[in-house]
């Protein structure tokens, strides 16, 4: 991400991340969270079998902050669909307060806007949106 940073234009959303790298830089994990985590976890990687149950389809597994796979979804499960929901879902489900979350789904966020710019994504638009709501001053609050 830092690199990206040095190099790609942000156009009209530098503001917004500008505001948002002190936070970014300060995010730590939390040992008390740590587990196997999918690090990529969007539709195209769940299925599900026969009674609806999710199986998780993961070739290279890593260990870290749960956190990250939960914002991993959040934001990028069903890109500008839904966030809210996701959010408040998956603070629910992984006992993971909103406000804990939240900062790694900014993160991902902006990983992924300053992704999609670099690759000329025309997706960075939908990122940005998505960006911009998570910095809301309250977000997961509304659905």
């Amino acid at each position: 991400m830092l690199r990206r940073l040095g190099s790609v234009d942000l156009g009209p959303w530098q503001g917004l991340v500008d505001v948002l790298l002190p936070e970014l830089v300060a995010l730590q994990e939390d040992d008390g969270r740590a587990t196997i985590l999918h690090a990529d976890l969007y539709r195209e990687n769940v299925l599900f079998d026969w009674l609806g149950h999710p199986r998780f389809v993961d070739p290279l597994p890593m260990a870290g902050d749960a956190a990250f796979d939960w914002a991993f979804w959040t934001v990028y499960y069903d890109l500008g669909h839904d966030t809210g929901a996701r959010l408040v879902t998956a603070a629910r489900v992984a006992r993971i307060p909103v406000p804990v979350l939240a900062p790694w789904c900014r993160a991902l966020a902006v990983d992924g806007l300053l992704y999609y710019l670099e690759t000329a994504d025309p997706r960075a638009s939908r990122m940005a949106d998505v960006l911009a709501w998570l910095s809301a001053p309250t977000p997961g609050d509304r659905p």
